[in-house]
């Protein structure tokens, strides 16, 4: 479900062509119901956790109700990224800080 919503990184290049040099916010938004992604506060992707459901080899489960780790990586190409233009390796992945929130429990 997660490729059913491309955007052209034109999108983004259109409104600012110095994009790439500057530091961006990326921020993932995940409650009970859906998950929303988002790229300096404009929504890129979102999906409701109903359709996060595993078929037969996942045994039907849902990963996105379960216990979670943060990775942060750097992945290129695939369906989403398109093709790789080798003039642009080696490149940076720059990070300057994760934060991570979570709502408090009613019981506390």
């Amino acid at each position: 479900m997660w490729n059913s919503k491309k955007i052209h990184f034109t999108h983004f290049t259109d409104k600012d062509p110095k994009l790439a040099d500057k530091f961006h916010v990326w921020r993932m938004d995940w409650d009970e119901t859906s998950i929303w992604i988002y790229l300096d506060d404009e929504l890129l992707n979102e999906i409701p956790l109903s359709q996060t459901v595993n078929g037969n080899i996942g045994q039907g489960t849902n990963l996105f109700r379960k216990p979670q780790y943060l990775l942060l990586n750097l992945a290129i190409g695939g369906i989403n990224g398109g093709e790789i233009d080798d003039d642009a390796i080696p490149m940076k992945y720059e990070i300057d800080y994760v934060r991570v929130y979570q709502k408090s429990s009613k019981s506390e």
